[in-house]
């Protein structure tokens, strides 16, 4: 009976609790002013508080999916005005780095996250890649380092380590980094992908090759592994092997722009100089400020004046060379 009657009373007052909530909410999302909503949340209990932040976070969250990044953004500052969350500072912060671009004041509310909650790592992990798109690579390293510290078995954290050690040259720290991330999780494609360019760029040909091998088994859409490994066959001269894999990328990826430009200098390698200025062309339209690729085409078409020039055809070679000195390639 007492049980019975404690059970009865617990019930009654949590419904009480969510009226109450309920009521709150309601005037919250009423009021007209500023004033009025902050002499609304000083009558709100902690939990109160909670719960409608928590309330405005999934709402937000909900916008960000539907990618309404600035409606998203609206939801996370209203639940802020309930006290400082660390989860809404960080997904806000995710939102302006990664959505829109806003890198600073994305690091802005990494650092909140980060400040309220000190073992945040997933908070870390995002500013470093803040930092990555800064350019900024030992210093992102370092939040990486500082993730691993809080979640040794944090893969992705790993993995992205291991790029920035690519991309400062450090290619075997970088592997080693990789090599963890596949032992956390064997089935990571993105570690194999990376550690196959470490490879690549030490030579290692063989090895490169198995790796993108294993990336695309495991996502057999992986675009750029597809174009990585046409590059390793560039590298080994093996252009045919080469153009099949930029073909597939592009099949994937009817816009990425690199494949495009890739396949352009294997069928410049071939002599195939006509498939090559088309490719060079769709590359530039996909990526007008590609400088590389327009001076690669404008020399490609040079070259295909002497090919002309070679088996005959002096109108055509005319044509060409006219065309490249167009484009500004010297006499």
């Amino acid at each position: 009976s007492t049980i019975i009657t404690q059970t009865r009373e617990a019930q009654k007052s949590s419904e009480e609790n969510d009226r109450k909530i309920e009521d709150l909410r309601e005037k919250y999302n009423r009021a007209t002013n500023q004033a009025e909503r902050d002499s609304i949340i000083k009558q709100m209990t902690d939990t109160d508080r909670d719960f409608l932040a928590n309330q405005k976070l999934e709402e937000g969250n909900k916008l960000y999916y539907a990618k309404d990044y600035y409606e998203a953004i609206k939801l996370y500052d209203e639940a802020l005005k309930f006290g400082n969350y660390a989860e809404i500072y960080y997904n806000r912060g995710t939102v302006y780095g990664k959505e829109l671009k806003q890198y600073e004041t994305a690091i802005q509310d990494f650092n909140k996250a980060i400040e309220l909650n000190p073992n945040y790592f997933e908070a870390y992990t995002n500013r470093g890649l803040i930092y990555d798109n800064l350019g900024k690579y030992e210093r992102a390293i370092q939040d990486y380092d500082k993730a691993i510290q809080i979640n040794p078995n944090f893969t992705i954290a790993y993995n992205n380590r291991g790029w920035d050690y690519v991309l400062i040259k450090q290619h075997e720290r970088a592997i080693q980094d990789f090599n963890k991330a596949i032992e956390l999780t064997p089935n990571y494609s993105p570690a194999y992908n990376n550690r196959g360019w470490a490879y690549k760029v030490l030579n290692q040909y063989e090895q490169a090759i198995a790796d993108y091998n294993k990336a695309i088994q495991i996502n057999p859409n992986y675009f750029e592994a597809y174009t990585n490994r046409g590059n390793v066959y560039s590298s080994l001269k093996q252009y045919d092997k080469a153009i099949q894999d930029y073909t597939k990328a592009i099949q994937i990826n009817p816009n990425y722009a690199l494949a495009y430009s890739f396949r352009g200098l294997a069928y410049q390698n071939l002599e195939q100089y006509e498939q090559a200025i088309q490719d060079f062309d769709k590359a530039i339209e996909l990526n007008p400020n590609d400088v590389v690729t327009y001076q690669i085409r404008a020399l490609t078409y040079g070259l295909l004046g002497f090919y002309y020039e070679k088996h005959g055809e002096k109108i055509k070679a005319e044509a060409a060379f006219a065309k490249a000195k167009e484009l500004g390639v010297k006499e």
